[in-house]
């Protein structure tokens, strides 16, 4: 083969092959179209459109308390199961309480002998007070009868110094008389000497009151302990807190629990009860949907334990701060259940909530697919035999399936869904756009 030949076979490769690859690619958009990709419609129908909230949570009573108790010890007696009911006030389980009967005991004979000592403390005052005012005659009457005597005997002293200046007497009166001041000062010294120690019983009085205060407030603050002792006896007994339905049993008879308010920890969770008159659906709620919740919107409920089963409640109550969950903002919404058969959901049952914020009833409507938006304007394509118009409508409100439509179309006329490509459009006709008309494609 000559070199010329060569040439001319290599430059036929290389336009044949690019033409033979556009040739197949011609067929396959140009022939191929309807086979590959057909084109779906729709009618424009008239329907109910409602718009809903879907969310997850569980079922919750209106109330569940857990029981503690504030005593510590063995349960002797626990006689409910979890499911059973229970009145407020009715015993639940009792604890062993022979420790506490003996606080109780021991805080009784501590009282008594507090008021013991009281009464001795009382009775040694009363002698107190009773040897005072009898000193207190005494050493008065002493005392003037020494002042007396000693006024007296100085009178005469004084008396006889004259008479003896006079030369009336003799020198022994004079002293007779001294000796006998003498011994009336001494003895009213004396006197003087006891009033000082009046002082002292005064001081043992004030004593002996103090003694009292004291073992009074000792007394108070025993029968204090004694009240404690008595109210932890009581509370061997524990009773429920409200009425209602035991959900949790934790504890069995024969255990040890400590107490609800000697312990760091809180002490034992003996068990759990509901009351089931209200029930709830506490449901987690997107941030981007909360703010079309309010109160007594109405809701149907759907949990796994009852497939076949729908309940229906209302919005009560909505958290007013969110909380953060796997980086997501989430509001708790509480949903009342309100409707039958309500009572056979149990706590922490898993539930499903559709929340309903809007339903337009007799509306005219597309599917979602429908509506595209070209240049901020929402288009639709109407199929019309082998034509097709691109409309301008305005749309209303959607449950994510299908679209209100306000303006733009007739109940009746069919929209085109899925399947006319950018590439169809090209192939099928050529647009014209008209503001009022419309668009028009017209195919080949």
């Amino acid at each position: 083969m000559s070199l010329k030949k060569y040439r001319t076979i290599i430059i036929l490769l290389l336009v044949v092959l690019p033409l033979s690859y556009f040739v197949f690619l011609g067929y396959r958009y140009y022939w191929k179209t309807d086979k590959d990709s057909k084109i779906k419609t729709a009618a424009v129908k008239r329907g109910d459109i409602s718009i809903v909230v879907a969310a997850n949570g569980s079922v919750e009573p209106e109330i569940k308390v857990e029981v503690k108790s504030k005593a510590s010890g063995e349960i002797i007696h626990f006689p409910f199961e979890e499911g059973d009911s229970v009145k407020k006030g009715e015993l639940l389980l009792k604890i062993d309480k022979s420790d506490d009967e003996r606080n109780v005991r021991r805080e009784e004979a501590n009282v008594l002998t507090l008021k013991a000592r009281l009464g001795q403390a009382k009775a040694s005052l009363e002698l107190q007070k009773i040897e005072y005012e009898t000193s207190t005659r005494n050493i008065k009457a002493d005392m003037d009868s020494a002042i007396v005597n000693y006024e007296d005997a100085e009178t005469r002293l004084k008396r006889k110094k004259e008479l003896f200046n006079e030369k009336l007497i003799a020198r022994e009166s004079i002293d007779e008389a001294q000796t006998a001041f003498e011994l009336t000062k001494a003895k009213l010294e004396q006197a003087k000497a006891r009033t000082e120690s009046l002082k002292g019983m005064e001081q043992n009085i004030k004593i002996k009151q103090n003694e009292i205060e004291l073992v009074d407030g000792e007394i108070k603050k025993a029968e204090i302990s004694l009240e404690q002792a008595k109210e932890r006896l009581k509370d061997t007994e524990v009773v429920a807190p409200i009425s209602g339905i035991i959900i949790e049993k934790k504890v069995e008879k024969g255990q040890i629990i400590s107490s609800g308010i000697s312990t760091v920890t809180g002490g034992t969770h003996l068990s759990t009860i509901a009351d089931m008159n209200r029930i709830f659906v506490v449901a987690d709620v997107d941030e981007t949907d909360i703010g079309k919740i309010r109160p007594m919107l109405e809701a149907k409920i759907a949990t796994d334990a009852y497939p076949d089963k729908v309940f229906y409640g209302r919005v009560d109550r909505i958290a007013p701060i969110g909380l953060e969950e796997n980086k997501i903002i989430i509001f708790k919404v509480k949903i009342e259940v309100t409707g039958k058969d309500r009572e056979i959901l149990k706590p922490s049952m898993t539930a499903n909530v559709r929340i309903l914020i809007e339903t337009r009833e007799g509306i005219l409507m597309v599917p979602d697919e429908a509506i595209k938006v070209e240049g901020g304007n929402y288009l639709v394509y109407i199929m019309n035999s082998n034509n097709f118009d691109a409309r301008q409508v305005k749309r209303g409100i959607s449950d994510g399936l299908y679209t209100e439509i306000i303006e733009g179309l007739v109940a009746g006329e069919t929209v085109v869904t899925s399947g006319l490509s950018g590439e169809k459009l090209g192939i099928l006709g050529s647009v014209s756009r008209n503001p009022t008309r419309g668009m028009r494609m017209m195919k080949k």
